[in-house]
């Protein structure tokens, strides 16, 4: 399974948290995409997800009025340091070096 194997690469027992190792029997199900109450893994199989207050909150999976305002935000380019406007990792005031 080559996503398996590409997830031990970056993450230990390749899953984001170690209680998780030893979850289930079966192989873990790659998601592709989920959207409102429904996830669609990299086979094409689409499920309802009834556990959905764990990662996506009450609102489903990628709400649409939140991926909206987001790629709005995202959209004034201001989320990146090298940007006019945006905060320097080197200026920030609560860095904890000392320096005034």
């Amino acid at each position: 399974m080559a996503l398996g194997e590409r997830a031990r690469r970056s993450m230990p027992r390749g899953v984001p948290m170690a209680w998780m190792d030893d979850l289930y029997e079966h192989p873990p199900v790659w998601v592709a995409r989920g959207e409102g109450p429904t996830f669609t893994d990299v086979d094409n199989h689409t499920y309802l997800d009834f556990y959905i207050a764990d990662m996506s909150g009450f609102c489903g999976h990628a709400p649409a009025a939140v991926v909206a305002a987001v790629r709005r935000r995202m959209s004034l380019d201001k989320h990146r340091p090298d940007r006019a406007g945006a905060p320097r990792p080197d200026r920030s005031p609560n860095r904890n070096s000392g320096v005034g």
